[in-house]
């Protein structure tokens, strides 16, 4: 339906990726479906990460995983974003609606979860979430492009008649 009308679709089986510039690739899929989903890319195994990168670009992986409502991403999972963060440049998760921890592994950064930015639902539990930030810097004769510095602004959805408003903290975190 999304694809009859003109949306580009990434995260499926057929199309993994979304190239946003020359110089970087998001690479999209999901790591549990409660319905029949078979064109989605199924992301389970880090080995397979590599298939997916743009050489000279920043490969950023967002990944559909955990579980709802948690505040702490379970062990399986940290061990997954920082097995994938041996192959990306950064690891942007979501699933949980709720902020997740964030960590930096040899110099990549992975958000384990960055809760909700706009929500439909009125309810306390969906109001929380995160903006991450990244600085990519310009590819030169010598290196590539590469994140330079990384930050993030907590948000808090607010509901209001039939319009949703996103407060956005006054001082944004540096994370790299």
């Amino acid at each position: 339906m999304l694809e009859s009308a003109g949306f580009p679709l990434f995260g499926m089986a057929g199309s993994p990726t979304a190239d946003i510039s020359p110089q970087v690739r998001v690479i999209a899929g999901t790591m549990w479906s409660n319905q029949r989903a078979d064109d989605m890319l199924w992301l389970h195994k880090p080995k397979q990460a590599d298939q997916f990168l743009k050489t000279g670009a920043v490969n950023i992986l967002y990944p559909h995983w955990g579980y709802e409502l948690e505040a702490f991403p379970r062990k399986f999972i940290t061990r997954l974003g920082r097995q994938f963060a041996h192959h990306y440049d950064a690891v942007i998760g979501h699933h949980a609606h709720n902020p997740q921890p964030m960590e930096v592994v040899n110099g990549v950064p992975i958000a384990y979860g960055l809760g909700d930015f706009c929500y439909h639902y009125n309810l306390p539990t969906y109001r929380h979430g995160m903006i991450v930030r990244m600085e990519i810097g310009q590819p030169t004769t010598a290196s590539p492009p590469r994140i330079s510095s990384v930050a993030w602004d907590p948000v808090v959805n607010q509901h209001d008649d039939e319009r949703i408003t996103v407060e956005i903290a006054d001082r944004p975190r540096k994370w790299l």
